[in-house]
């Protein structure tokens, strides 16, 4: 129920004295360098959670962003994924939760696996979450595990754009 009069009169007067061009040009940050290192916070409770990353990562207007969607969805869709497959379906299930995520932006940010295990897991489940970045990395990927890995990407998508905070980010970058 709005008034669409009333919403331009007031956006052209909020915004119609905003200069045309920027003072300073916008200038994307680079991230710093990426080194290895493992980062631990003990604590006194029984369930660990680990997270192993990959970076400096894509930026959203690289063309492979479609693509890392996709390979998350392979990695991470619930119950195929092969993280799901390694870590819980083969036995014993060795964590309570498992993901794989990419992080973009207007600046490169990173890909990662993470899950939360009990702690005296943590060694193993680690061991078979880089075996899973190893299968990436050499073997091929069958067409029917692309066909479900698109499939969940492009549902994904659609629900993630559902929210207004969603299409704006989109709209501001330019989707």
């Amino acid at each position: 129920d709005v008034d669409p009069t009333k919403v331009e009169t007031e956006v052209r007067r909020l915004f119609a004295n905003l200069p045309k061009k920027a003072a300073k040009p916008f200038v994307r940050l680079q991230p710093p360098a990426v080194s290895p290192r493992v980062i631990q916070v003990p604590t006194a409770k029984p369930l660990t959670a680990v997270a192993i990353g990959y970076g400096p990562g894509i930026q959203r207007s690289n063309p492979d962003y479609a693509p890392m969607l996709v390979l998350t969805r392979i990695v991470s869709n619930f119950p195929s994924g092969w993280i799901q497959q390694t870590l819980r379906g083969d036995g014993p299930g060795l964590v309570y939760a498992a993901w794989a995520f990419n992080r973009v932006g207007v600046i490169p940010g990173y890909w990662a696996i993470g899950f939360n295990t009990r702690a005296a897991s943590a060694v193993q489940v680690i061991r078979r979450s880089l075996a899973v970045v190893h299968r990436l990395k050499t073997q091929p990927i069958d067409a029917a595990t692309l066909t479900r890995a698109v499939n969940a990407t492009l549902v994904n998508q659609a629900f993630s754009e559902q929210s207004d905070a969603q299409r704006a980010a989109g709209a501001s970058l330019d989707e």
